[in-house]
């Protein structure tokens, strides 16, 4: 994290090219930021091969009166059963961007699966810090007020002891009146970016050094034919 103004340029650029480096070296396949849209960082990002993918913005929740249950509507726990639907519906709802720096739906499911008439319409991902929760709702077009759907997550899960706030993110229709009558705003704006890392899967010096002591089958090198090696089909065939 770094107030734009006092970021050095420079400085900017040898971080991230540290980050990118070190990053390759454990063998990861992107690095992502999060930036103030009218931060002047978003320049030497672009220049470090980072590109804009969408928007994210967090609000924090004012603890309302809460709403009168939705009788068709309701959070659930997720369970196994409701991973495939969910994979199903991640592939709908997310921008193709997104699908390719988000987990597995089977590696990383989401806390709790919102279903509407009984068919799963949303799921949302909890992170929690000490008394801080931290909700992210992933939503289907479907739910006609996804404010108000999310907080009936937060009413019905989440006690008074937390400080609760929501991440929204681009590919979702938020209201602001409507985010409003339930929340505060606690950031601007971020623009969300990302950086696809080319990983070197091995080191062909290596290779040729194992090829060289006998240890590994030569795949590197292109074949040649042998000195002793004997042409069977021209020695047996008469003109």
């Amino acid at each position: 994290m770094l107030q734009s103004e006092n970021a050095d340029e420079y400085a900017v650029q040898r971080l991230l090219e540290e980050f990118s480096a070190e990053s390759g070296r454990r063998g990861y396949l992107y690095l992502t930021a999060a930036i103030d849209h009218d931060a002047d960082l978003i320049k030497p990002f672009e220049q470090n091969g980072f590109s804009p993918i969408g928007w994210e913005q967090a609000w924090k929740y004012q603890n309302t009166k809460p709403l009168k249950h939705h009788q068709e509507m309701a959070w659930k726990s997720t369970s196994l059963s409701d991973l495939s639907a969910i994979n199903q519906l991640r592939g709908q709802i997310l921008p193709s961007a997104e699908k390719w720096i988000s987990p597995s739906i089977f590696q990383s499911p989401p806390q709790f699966s919102l279903f509407l008439k009984g068919d799963l319409c949303g799921y949302a991902y909890i992170q929690k810090n000490n008394k801080t929760i931290i909700v992210t709702p992933c939503l289907s077009t479907t739910i006609r007020s996804p404010e108000t759907a999310t907080k009936m997550l937060l009413d019905d899960y989440f006690s008074n002891g937390f400080c609760l706030y929501i991440l929204l993110k681009s590919g979702y229709v938020w209201s602001e009146s409507a985010l409003l009558e339930h929340y505060k705003m606690a950031s601007n704006k971020r623009t969300r970016m990302v950086k696809h890392l080319m990983v070197k899967i091995k080191d062909l010096e290596s290779e040729r050094n194992r090829v060289a002591n006998g240890s590994a089958t030569d795949v590197l090198s292109p074949l040649s034919k042998s000195n002793a090696f004997k042409d069977k089909i021209r020695s047996n065939t008469h003109i």
